[in-house]
């Protein structure tokens, strides 16, 4: 079995300013093809069907990269490029067309996220181990507790959807969603949204390793160097 990691990369309005984010899947297999820019755009597509966008009003984000690297990282072995996303004008919306209605608004706080798990076995202690995707692009909600975000209607439609997603490399380059140690079971949606912090944005904490490194935003010094 081969790994693979495939990361699509999106564009939004965060704090009123673009802001990119990123998803990362965990893909194995062998005996299919390898990885290529039409695999990356078959990913790219179903990982935006599963994010929301209006049919209506001006467009507030989309996927508009994947790219595929082996399982040690390095250079990408492949790659696509939906849309120039450094262009506000050039950006092209969601399909969301994994949500069974898209006539909503569409929720502007992108730390609200839609959240998908897989079941992906038990870990050395016995505890449940779950492949989770957050996605930062979600129909706004306007239920009053202890309703549900998202209706019965688009859990069962977005369910559908993440099946879709795990499954959608397995023809061509035989590939399933997980890695080579543990494939991932039937998904489900949650219907309450998570808050799931934005990675990008943040001021990073100044670290001080144990061998001495201290890594801070801007400078990164070596600590003493001594002798074998």
């Amino acid at each position: 079995m081969t790994d693979y990691r495939f990361v699509v990369r999106h564009i939004g309005y965060w704090r009123g300013a673009p802001h990119t984010w990123t998803t990362s899947y965990g893909f194995t297999g062998s005996g299919g093809a390898t990885p290529d820019a039409a695999a990356c755009s078959t990913l790219l597509s179903k990982d935006s069907a599963m994010c929301y966008s209006s049919s209506s009003g001006s467009v507030q984000g989309g996927a508009y990269e994947c790219e595929v690297y082996a399982s040690g990282g390095g250079v990408p072995i492949a790659s696509y490029v939906a849309f120039d996303h450094t262009t506000p004008s050039s950006w092209v919306a969601y399909s969301a067309s994994a949500w069974a209605t898209k006539t909503t608004s569409a929720e502007n706080i992108m730390e609200v996220a839609l959240l998908v798990e897989w079941p992906a076995g038990v870990s050395r202690t016995g505890k449940a181990v779950k492949f989770r995707k957050w996605f930062h692009a979600v129909k706004a909600s306007s239920v009053t507790p202890p309703a549900h975000d998202v209706s019965t209607a688009d859990v069962t439609a977005l369910t559908t959807g993440a099946m879709t997603l795990q499954s959608c490399l397995s023809t061509t380059y035989n590939l399933s969603l997980g890695n080579s140690r543990t494939l991932v079971g039937s998904p489900t949606v949650q219907p309450f949204y998570s808050n799931h912090q934005m990675p990008k944005g943040r001021r990073r904490k100044a670290l001080v390793t144990a061998g001495g490194r201290y890594t801070g935003p801007t400078v990164d010094v070596p600590g003493p160097i001594e002798a074998d």
